[in-house]
């Protein structure tokens, strides 16, 4: 200001406020009371200058906040960004508008400072193969880059620029695989289709040798006929004959197996005694005299 009024011609003091005259009359009246405990009159601008420089450099309130959750919540990187050099620098604008929102300058500053910002940048860092990279980096092949933001903004770019051109590769290579297996499914059904059309206009013609063959079915075709020929010849053949005696069981005209009243081991049982009675009747022996007038042996014959 003083340069600009002397290149100008201009008086500094008429072109300046008094920092007493800038405040509000009570405003000041209770920050020198408040603040510096003396009358307006006894303050001096140095003073009110020094304090209010003194207020600015605390954090606010006194109150410290989670140093870790804030930059979680607040710094994150824009990776719609595909400019990688927009996207970095974006970023380490966003850490230190933070920064100064919460007033927290005076933690990070100095040398431990310096290595707290570090700290936060790389952990805050969102694509997880370039934090990954970022980290062995700072931890073993380039220690400088964790104390020197600078150094840390320089190492982040690079690996960045790397990543960045390396995904691109992989992108075109995709591209070019896509394109070549459509560009080979397009040729091949072309070829089928030629085929089919070859096909239908030359149809094959038929030996002399298969005329005088006759058709037969396939294999299993034929074993599932038989299958099913078998089946049918198995079964009961059916009749309309009445029985010549009553049911065993109800004493009605029909056949033992179709009693209603007869469970099935009934009917078995009533089988076997019909079976023993008929082998009874069987074993009965008929007498018939041999051949000769005085001989009382008889022939048993059985019917």
């Amino acid at each position: 200001m003083r340069a600009r009024c002397r290149s100008f011609g201009e008086d500094y003091n008429l072109v300046t406020q008094n920092v007493k005259k800038s405040f509000d009359v009570e405003l000041l009246e209770s920050f020198c009371s408040l603040r510096l405990r003396k009358g307006v009159a006894d303050v001096t601008e140095g003073q009110i200058i020094a304090e209010i420089k003194a207020l600015l450099a605390k954090v606010k309130n006194d109150d410290l906040p989670g140093i870790k959750a804030l930059f979680d919540k607040e710094l994150v990187m824009d990776l719609v960004e595909t400019d990688v050099d927009a996207r970095i620098l974006a970023y380490f604008q966003k850490f230190k508008q933070v920064v100064l929102e919460h007033d927290l300058e005076d933690i990070f500053s100095g040398d431990d400072g310096e290595k707290e910002k570090c700290k936060q940048l790389v952990s805050c860092l969102a694509h997880p193969v370039l934090k990954v990279d970022a980290k062995t980096a700072v931890w073993w092949t380039d220690k400088a880059a964790a104390k020197n933001v600078q150094k840390f903004y320089t190492l982040v770019f690079d690996n960045a620029v790397a990543h960045e051109r390396h995904f691109q590769q992989n992108k075109r290579m995709r591209m070019t695989a896509m394109v070549k297996d459509k560009s080979n499914a397009s040729s091949a059904s072309a070829k089928s289709g030629r085929a089919a059309e070859t096909a239908a206009a030359h149809p094959k013609k038929q030996g002399r040798s298969n005329f005088g063959k006759k058709f037969t079915a396939p294999k299993n075709d034929r074993k599932v006929e038989n299958l099913v020929a078998d089946r049918k010849t198995d079964r009961k053949p059916f009749t309309n004959k009445e029985p010549s005696s009553p049911c065993s069981k109800c004493q009605k005209i029909h056949w033992l197996s179709d009693c209603p009243k007869a469970s099935d081991a009934v009917k078995v049982a009533l089988r076997l005694k019909l079976r023993e009675a008929s082998k009874a009747r069987c074993c009965t022996s008929s007498f018939t005299p041999l051949p000769g007038p005085s001989s009382p042996q008889r022939r048993c014959r059985v019917s």
